[in-house]
C-alpha cells in the first residue's frame, strides 16, 4: 500500500508490533458508520498506557483508491492532526489498487466493503487489532467498543509479549495454548 506521504507500506512494516486497523474513506460522512474516530479514541488511549515496550502501530486503509490519494489522504490525517502526516508517526493513512484492497480487506480480514450507487460504499465498521505476529486479537465490528475494552484486550496482549520472554516463556507459551482469550 502507498500512505499519505508517497510511502509503501508492507505487512514486513508492522511485524513485531500490536497493529490497529480500520477501514474507510475519506469522503465518508454522515450518516455513513465513520470510524476513525474511534480509532483516534484507540490512539489518544495507547498513547497514555505503559506499552512496556511494545511498539503500537495504527494503520487506517481506504478503500476508495481513485479518490484517495496519497495527497488526499494528507488531508484526511491533518483534520485529526497535522502529526499524523509527520516522518515517524505511529499512524499510516494507506490505500491500494482495487484488486489489492479486495485481497487485503474482504479476503485477509474478512471485513465487507462495496461501492454503491451514490458514490459512497457499503461497509462493516470494524477495527482490528493485530499481534506482532499477525494474529488478529480482537476484533471491534458494528458496535464499536468501549476504551475499556480496548484497554483491556491491549493489556493483555502487552502481559503476554512480557511473559513470554526470558526464562519462563516456553512455560508461559505452553499454559497460554490452553487460555481462552476474552472476547469483545
Amino acid at each position: 500500500f502507498t500512505d499519505q506521504n508517497g510511502l509503501q507500506l508492507t505487512s514486513e512494516d508492522v511485524r513485531g508490533k500490536l497493529t490497529f486497523y480500520n477501514f474507510t474513506y475519506a469522503n465518508c460522512s454522515d450518516p455513513c458508520p465513520q470510524t476513525t474516530d474511534t480509532m483516534a479514541q484507540i490512539h489518544s488511549l495507547v498513547e497514555g498506557l505503559d506499552m512496556q515496550g511494545v511498539p503500537v502501530q495504527f494503520v487506517t486503509i481506504s478503500f476508495d483508491p481513485d479518490r484517495d490519494t496519497p495527497e488526499a489522504l494528507a488531508a484526511y490525517a491533518a483534520q485529526i492532526d497535522p502529526a499524523l502526516n509527520e516522518a515517524g508517526s505511529n499512524w499510516r493513512f494507506v490505500t491500494g489498487t482495487a484488486e489489492r484492497l479486495k485481497n487485503v480487506i474482504g479476503g485477509g480480514f474478512g471485513v465487507y466493503y462495496q461501492a454503491d450507487e451514490a458514490g459512497g460504499f457499503t461497509f462493516d465498521p470494524t477495527i482490528i487489532m493485530v499481534d506482532g505476529n499477525g494474529i488478529m486479537r480482537a476484533i471491534y465490528e458494528r458496535d464499536l467498543p468501549d476504551m475499556q475494552t480496548v484497554e483491556r484486550d491491549v493489556k493483555l496482549v502487552v502481559a503476554e509479549v512480557k511473559n513470554s520472554e526470558g526464562p519462563g516463556k516456553l512455560v508461559y507459551e505452553a499454559a497460554h495454548l490452553f487460555l481462552c482469550y476474552p472476547k469483545s
